[in-house]
């Protein structure tokens, strides 16, 4: 469902498939248990079960982020790219848009090299407050690319960029 915010015609649709965040945070929070088991019933070296313990906190917390995000936001999150501004939706915070002109600067980090395409875009608001959007799938890098050119249009500042593990 599309929510009609006055902003203009939609260019740049994505639907947030939060189905992989849930996955991939039970896979590693479920990482973190298994070496939270092993640190509990390793019975000789220290070392070893301070490196089981710290591995089980890193993952814990880590899928435990993931799964809350995956949780609060539901199936049915959507950001929208309009001709005016900008619509998210989500089951945490319900419809949101902003008009490019309450934006004051926007970071775009493309993840390119992973096994899950990603897009990281930071908006800083005017009036200071922040929106941090992380898009997985197919469509996120086309929703960065589109905010980009927008705030550029207007003036804003944009840092634009690609993001590489190595």
């Amino acid at each position: 469902m599309t929510h009609d915010a006055g902003l203009g015609r939609v260019l740049v649709r994505h639907d947030e498939r939060n189905g992989w965040r849930l996955l991939l945070g039970a896979l590693v929070t479920g990482g973190g248990v298994l070496c939270a088991v092993e640190a509990m019933t390793l019975a000789e070296g220290e070392i070893d079960r301070a490196v089981y313990w710290v591995l089980a906190a890193v993952l814990g917390l880590y899928g435990g982020r993931l799964l809350v995000k995956a949780l609060r936001a539901g199936t049915a999150e959507y950001v929208e790219v309009r001709e005016h501004g900008l619509v998210h939706s989500s089951a945490a915070a319900g419809v949101r848009t902003w008009p490019w002109d309450r934006f004051a600067s926007v970071r775009v980090g493309h993840h390119t090299d992973t096994f899950v395409l990603r897009c990281v875009i930071r908006i800083k608001l005017a009036g200071g407050e922040r929106l941090d959007l992380s898009l997985w799938g197919r469509r996120s890098h086309d929703v960065g690319r589109t905010i980009a050119a927008a705030c550029r249009r207007h003036g804003r500042p944009v840092v634009e960029r690609d993001v590489t593990m190595s």
